[in-house]
């Protein structure tokens, strides 16, 4: 699999940005999206793996974002994690938009109790069909 082989941030940027393209066809790509979000340290390679598996329909997206988010993400992938959550959810938990840590902190508190409670709502449905 090229994904796993990439040794490049860049080639890993590229792979990541085209394969939310193929549609449900790549969803056998879904385990090397997990593995690459894992194996990265830069951040914004693992926003960009997150962003991937969201696009996929793959929920394990969201709790990329939610491991990125208790790193002490920087303000602006803060940003980044709070337009995508809004665009796919429908729920804006205050990311991005919070400047005290009190704040932003309440904001991850409130994304790691929705993706609990949604987890188990994600299997079996037809528009997640990248849902193992």
């Amino acid at each position: 699999n090229a994904l796993t082989a990439a040794t490049s941030d860049q080639l890993i940027e590229h792979i990541l940005e085209a394969l939310p393209k193929f549609g449900d066809s790549a969803c056998a790509a879904v385990p090397a999206l997990e593995e690459a979000a894992a194996r990265v340290s830069d951040p914004f390679l693992k926003f960009a793996a997150a962003t991937a598996l969201i696009n996929l329909k793959s929920p394990r997206g969201f709790e990329v974002l939610r491991g990125l988010l208790s790193a002490e993400a920087p303000p602006v992938l803060e940003q980044k994690v709070g337009e995508i959550v809004r665009e796919t959810t429908g729920k804006d938990f205050g990311f991005g938009q919070a400047a005290s840590a009190a704040a932003r902190a309440t904001a991850r508190e409130e994304l790691a109790k929705w993706l609990t409670g949604e987890r188990q709502r994600f299997r079996g449905r037809a528009e997640y069909p990248c849902v193992h």
